[in-house]
């Protein structure tokens, strides 16, 4: 699925940190992330979903990992940068859904 300039690489549920972040780790995994930014990646998704589901607990959460779409990038990316959406969707049931953007930092 594609969103303009964005390529989305998976979309799940967040049910629970621990598989939250074994989707979140098989959806990037063709991007070949350095080993701290994925940690960092991680712990934050995480974060951002186990807060979602304190404030509205009967809420389902559901996350969905975009990369940036760059027509000349060649060879794997050394430095990554990232940015979180969070919105509630009411349609056609109400949920949180967060977008976890990434992109090459060139």
């Amino acid at each position: 699925m594609t969103h303009g300039n964005w390529r989305s690489l998976g979309e799940f549920s967040a049910s629970s940190s621990g598989s939250l972040t074994r989707h979140l780790l098989m959806a990037v995994q063709e991007l070949a992330l350095p080993e701290a930014f994925l940690t960092r990646l991680g712990r934050t998704t995480a974060g951002a979903a186990r807060a979602a589901r304190e404030r509205e607990p009967e809420t389902p959460v559901k996350i969905n990992v975009l990369v940036a779409r760059r027509p000349n990038a060649g060879g794997p990316q050394q430095c990554w940068g990232s940015f979180r959406l969070e919105r509630v969707v009411e349609q056609p049931a109400r949920l949180t859904e967060i977008q976890v953007f990434l992109f090459p930092d060139e």
